[in-house]
């Protein structure tokens, strides 16, 4: 009798559970999220990049998918979160993006304002988020999260190696000596990404002496200004060799310099580690 009634409960369980997998809703995964919008992103790493904004305003461009495609037209809401970046003065982007229909992925468009960076130091991040909207939601609870993408804002100048051209007031060294005058002056040369300057009165020297700079800018986030090793002062002997990088702003139209004077024949030197700003 226990195994007859054993049976018939097995069989009415069987009948039980093969209806709720007939249900379409209880047939889904309970972590199932449905559809929502999300970033294109792969790893947390992705969800976050630097924007240079050019004078021409260029925007950056951000995939937005959805994790299916429907039949009507659906709009993804963002908001924008930031500790000094202002909307529509460092920046401008829309509040929504409208997915068509048939569609499963379009493109935010965020518009970095050149004008609202007058000092290219200055760099703001700005946080975007999906957030829930009447047509589809934003999903916080995968890893790594995808309704989230941070942009770190920073001025960009285009190098025109004959806008560094030109007379340059305030040269100091190390700090303390000066402010004296240097010119700069360009060659006919230079590629997309490097060139070189010619830097006259380097150190004060008062010497008819002029100093080769080469200057690299193919990584945005540092352009480099290095100087080779060449002579420095030739009745004295007096060489110069850059000891590590320096840097330029194309933006400010500032250089720092580092280098060492040396005596060629002996090799010994004369001034070690010196560091000279140079601005107009």
């Amino acid at each position: 009798m226990k195994y007859k009634n054993f049976i018939l409960s097995a069989i009415s369980l069987l009948l039980i559970t093969s209806c709720q997998k007939g249900n379409v809703v209880i047939d889904k995964s309970p972590i199932d999220p449905g559809a929502y919008a999300r970033f294109n992103t792969l790893t947390l790493a992705d969800s976050i990049t630097t924007y240079y904004i050019k004078s021409t305003n260029d925007p950056y461009k951000l995939p937005i998918g959805v994790t299916n495609v429907a039949s009507k037209d659906r709009t993804v809401k963002f908001t924008y979160t930031s500790n000094n970046a202002v909307a529509g003065t460092q920046y401008n982007s829309p509040a929504t993006l409208i997915i068509p229909a048939g569609k499963a992925v379009d493109t935010l468009r965020f518009a970095g304002l050149f004008s609202g960076y007058p000092q290219s130091s200055r760099k703001d991040t700005v946080l975007i988020q999906i957030v829930n909207s009447d047509d589809i939601w934003a999903n916080p609870y995968i890893t790594p999260r995808k309704d989230m993408y941070r942009l770190i804002l920073r001025k960009y100048c285009d190098v025109d190696l004959l806008a560094l051209a030109g007379n340059y007031t305030r040269c100091i060294d190390n700090g303390s000596y000066g402010p004296y005058p240097m010119t700069v002056t360009t060659p006919l040369s230079g590629g997309a990404t490097s060139g070189s300057v010619v830097v006259t009165n380097l150190w004060d020297l008062g010497a008819p002496t002029s100093t080769t700079v080469n200057l690299d800018w193919s990584n945005p986030a540092s352009f480099t200004a290095t100087i080779p090793d060449q002579v420095f002062y030739g009745p004295a002997d007096l060489w110069i060799k850059g000891t590590t990088a320096g840097t330029f702003s194309s933006c400010d139209q500032t250089f720092t310099l580092k280098y060492t004077l040396y005596f060629k024949t002996s090799g010994a030197n004369y001034y070690a580690n010196q560091v000279t700003t140079v601005a107009r």
